[in-house]
Formats: structure tokens, sequence, C-alpha cells
């Protein structure tokens, strides 16, 4: 929730710049657009609302990474690492170390914010139910019009509206205005007043214009606009905006009228609206659709309907032209205002993959084991849905933090050293200082946080970005992304980026490739050589996240592999690494 909260208000901030574009468009084509065709317009700027809801692919442009969520280190028991037994029968040791994140008192600015915004729609929903009930009681009064003269009128404009959907028309004494109201059995309501003050003509033509809403489904865009404005309170552009869209609705109701009418009849059509200005400005109900407005709105449908001329053939080119291409506006930004926005995830590939039967092997754990063979170009997995799943890389990712830094120049494969600062770490082997041989051996977080400062957020997303890794999220803090925070990678990614390293696919320095290979080598045996790096998430004192991911090289071939361990407790890097060696043993790989 925290993540998206900050994207969602990051990109409403961008949203605001967009509807300034959407207004300007308006603003611009306005004269080259009958009314129909600017309310028309108005359907993309919905469009543009509902983009910050779509997960769409990454654009690249992350603005929410101006603001990071951090984990805290929780002080208690600290596990020690663990022993691994190797195919041979003797215990290797590997440096497991972790310690734990505590993610709960953390202060989360994106949920707070979260919310605030389900708070407001709380109160907006209210807020709308309440005058919905009230239009209910009012309305629930009505009776139905029993006046010969007006319900001739009324069928008239039915059959000229060419509506053939039975609308019952009802009389109320408490309305000042007509309205449309239900959006499952649609009605029309005039004031009681009405009937004894307008004539045969005044009558028509308020009915023509009720009914028009009705035919053009405004009762159901009603209640698209209250969705809206319940989840947009907060925004005073986008309420801005509707009232805009609301007048234009009016604006083209009016020229939906002026179609029917013929030319003598539609001076008279604003003549009626001045002569009940008055009555007609009164507030409306959010679930009706009226032919009342502000006055101010008013003189401007005056004007629209003293200035009407039917659609011709060029200007309804041109009309849908200029929808097309705002259309193209709006759906360029989708990636920018998306709040789930995403890289694109990660596609197994299929065409080449096996399953591998290894449940004996992951018993009590939900797990993934992914294997290439780089010879046979093979990928033997198991659990495919969950290798394609991406989880936070934990210390695994130390092989990549640790090659950008080579790459950067912060360390070189022939100065790695880096001076411990006299904090007191529940690990003897942390308190000391640290190359990068001893660092990854040892799992020492602190080592490569000071290479991630080093490299600052603009650096490590570049990397990222340049080696496609994950999800390539840092919004988690510039030293806390990859330990159970933004960064996320799956068990397959992690095997393609291996092999990626292993064949310097990244075009990096051969000698920093090599050096990182060195720090990761853990034993060599008879016919085979093996590099791994294990990584442990512990959330608030338990390991709930288990990675080991390496490769193994024998006389003929290199095989990589990635395995990944969930559950609520004791899935770390040394149960993932026995399980993978027991896996690769079972395998022939290793002997």
């Amino acid at each position: 929730m925290n993540e998206f909260g900050l994207r969602f208000i990051l990109s409403n901030l961008f949203l605001t710049v967009m509807i300034a574009a959407f207004l300007a468009v308006k603003k611009l084509f306005h004269r080259h657009m009958p009314a129909s065709r600017q309310y028309q317009l108005w359907f993309l700027f919905l469009l543009l609302l509902v983009l910050p809801f779509l997960p769409v692919k990454n654009s690249g442009f992350s603005v929410y990474s101006l603001i990071y969520g951090h984990n805290a280190a929780e002080k208690g028991s600290f596990p020690a690492p663990d022993t691994v037994t190797v195919p041979n029968g003797d215990a290797l040791l590997l440096g497991d170390y972790v310690l734990p994140v505590k993610q709960s008192d953390d202060f989360c600015p994106g949920t707070v914010l979260i919310s605030l915004w389900i708070l407001g729609m709380g109160v907006m929903c209210w807020y709308t139910l309440r005058s919905n009930v009230r239009l209910c009681r009012l309305l629930s009064a009505a009776l139905p019009i029993q006046n010969v003269r007006v319900r001739d009128i009324y069928r008239q404009c039915v059959r000229e509206s060419r509506i053939k959907r039975d609308i019952p028309l009802f009389s109320s004494a408490f309305l000042h205005s007509p309205i449309s109201a239900g959006f499952f059995h649609p009605r029309i309501y005039l004031p009681i007043s009405l009937l004894s003050d307008a004539d045969e003509n005044d009558l028509r033509y308020i009915l023509l214009h009720e009914l028009q809403h009705l035919k053009r489904k405004d009762l159901g865009m009603n209640l698209v606009l209250c969705l809206v404005q319940i989840v947009y309170w907060f925004h005073p552009a986008v309420w801005y905006a509707l009232r805009r869209m609301r007048d234009d609705r009016e604006l083209a109701c009016d020229a939906q009228v002026l179609q029917i009418l013929d030319a003598g009849s539609r001076k008279e059509y604003g003549m009626t609206l001045l002569k009940f200005a008055g009555s007609l400005s009164g507030g409306a109900f959010t679930a009706a659709a009226g032919m009342g407005g502000p006055k101010k709105q008013l003189e401007k449908r005056i004007l629209g309907i003293l200035s009407y001329r039917r659609e011709s053939p060029a200007s309804k080119a041109k009309s849908i032209l200029i929808i097309f291409l705002t259309g193209i506006m709006v759906l360029s930004c989708a990636p920018v205002l998306s709040a789930g926005a995403s890289p694109e995830p990660y596609s197994v590939p299929s065409s080449r993959v096996h399953n591998l039967e290894a449940d004996s092997f992951f018993q009590g754990y939900q797990g993934s084991f992914v294997l290439y063979d780089m010879n046979r170009d093979r990928w033997d997995i198991y659990n495919k849905e969950g290798a394609a799943a991406r989880y936070s890389p934990d210390s695994t990712y130390k092989i990549y933090n640790a090659l950008f830094a080579l790459e950067s120049g912060i360390i070189t494969p022939e100065s790695s050293g880096l001076s411990w600062d006299g904090s007191a770490y529940p690990f003897d082997s942390w308190n000391r200082d640290q190359d990068l041989d001893s660092a990854m051996k040892n799992s020492v977080n602190w080592y490569f946080q000071a290479l991630d400062a080093a490299l600052c957020a603009d650096n490590v997303g570049r990397y990222l970005e340049q080696i496609s890794y994950g999800n390539q999220d840092i919004s988690g803090g510039v030293t806390r992304y990859w330990l159970e925070s933004s960064l996320k990678i799956s068990p397959a990614e992690q095997v393609e980026l291996l092999v990626d390293f292993y064949k310097n696919d990244f075009k990096f320095s051969q000698k920093n490739i090599q050096a990182v290979k060195d720090s990761i080598f853990i034993t060599a045996e008879d016919g085979y050589r093996l590099y791994g790096k294990t990584g442990t998430g512990n959330i608030e004192g338990e390991n709930k996240n288990g990675w080991f991911i390496g490769y193994a090289e024998t006389d003929s071939n290199t095989y990589f592999f990635a395995a990944n361990l969930q559950a609520d407790a004791n899935a770390d890097g040394s149960h993932a690494a026995q399980i993978s060696l027991d896996i690769l043993k079972s395998l022939d790989i290793l002997s």
C-alpha cells in the first residue's frame, strides 16, 4: 500500500498538468467543433482519470522514486551461518548472515496518504448517499400527470425524439426545475408550478430537452461522474473539469433538441430558457439530469442556440481528427500516470522449458527451482508459476551491487577494501575492515550498503535498467531497496541474468566480471567448480524468503540455477542451498 500510495499521489500531480493540457486543447479547437463533439472529448478526459489505476509497462519515468519508504533494522536474536553438506559429504560453511527487518514500525507516507484518501472517499460516499436519499424522499410524493393536454404534448415529444421505451411523466410540488431521474426505471418530473406557468410550446421544449437526457443515457453518466467525484474528492482540477463537462453536456443536449426543431422554433427554444431562467438555475441533484444550471451557463447556452449550425461533412471530419489526436495524447500518458506501472513481468521461455520433478526436495516449503543447461540451451523448471513470480532478492543482489561499484570505479579488483566505522554488529566477521571477497563470503550488509550510497540512486537505477534487473524499483531507499523492500526479481530472471553475467553480455570490464566471479566461488571438486550466493529475507525475526543462486562449471558444460523458498518460518538461504545441491546431485551435475 505504501508503494501504491506514493505512486498514486505523485501521478495525480502530473494528472493536473494533463488536465490543463486537455482544457487547452478544448479551448484551442472549440470553434472548430460543434457542441456534441466537444462533449465527446470529455470521454477522453474520463479515460485520463482511469489511467492511474491501470497496470501498464513502465516508461522509465518514475517520479515516485523521489520519496522513499525505509525498513528499519530490529535488534534481537540473529541467526548464525549454517553449514551445508556438499555432494562429497563434506560440510560447507555458507555466510548466510542476515539482519531482520521490521516493517510495521516504519513511517510509510504512502500508507498514510492512502488512508486519508480512503477516509475522504467514505465521507463523499456518505454525502452522495444523503443527496440521493433526499431526492428519493422528494420524488416519493410525486404523482403521475393526468392533464390530457400535457400528456398529448408529451406523447408528441416522445415520437419526435424517436424513443420507444415507456417513460412515465410525473409532477411534484417540491421541485423548482424539471429533472429526469431513475437509472433502472427512468422518469421525468415536472414542477407543478411549471404546468400552470408554461404554455404548450414551453412545455414541448422542456419535455424535448429532458427526453434527450434519457436518450443520451445521461443518467448513467451521472453515476460515472459521481464515482469520479468520490475517487478524486481531493483534486480541485478534476472537480473543475467535471463542472465544465456538465456544462458541455447541457450544450450537447440543446444541440440535439435543435436538430429536432425547425429553424423557426430554435429562437423560441432559447426564449423558453430565458423565461424560466430563475427556476431552471436552481441546484441539481447528483443522481438527476435537469434542464437547469447556473445563470452564466444559461447565457452561454442561449448564445449556442443562436449560433447553432448543423454539422457539415467537413466539420465532422475535422472533429473526428481532433478527437483522435487528443486520444493519442491521452493514451501516451498511460506509463507516466499509472500508479501500478512496473517493468513488463518476466515470461519464462516456454518453448525450451521442461518440467522438473522436485516435490520431494521442497517438503515443507513453497518454492521453485530453475536450471539452465548452456550447451543444450535447455531450461528445467520446478514450479513454473513460482519461477516467474518476483520476490525481494536480499543478499543475492550483492553480486550486481559489487559489479556496479567496480564499473563505477568506487572499488577496483586490486583495491576493494572499505574501513569498518566501529558500529557494533551481531556477527564478529562484520566488525572489521572488509574487502570484496570477505564481504561477499560473510554477506556483510554494511559493505554493500556503503557501495550503494557511493553509487547514489541515479547510477543504481541506470545500471539496473542497463542489465534489466527485475522490476528495477529502488523506491525503498538507496541502501534498503534490495532488503525485503521495493526491488523484486523472479528465479527465472535470476538465472537469465547469471547467464548474461557469466558471458559478460553486459559489456562490462572483463576484469570486473572476473573479480565478482572470484568473490562468489564456493568450492572445487573433481569434475566441477561451484559458484553461488545465498540470500535470506528475515522479517521481524522469521526467515520467510530464501535464495540460492549460482552456477556449476563442469569439464564440458556450465549449469546455471536459482532456488527460492517461501514460508512463514525457516525459509532461508542455507536451506535453499541444500535443496539446490541435492537437486544438482540427483541430476548427476554434481558428483
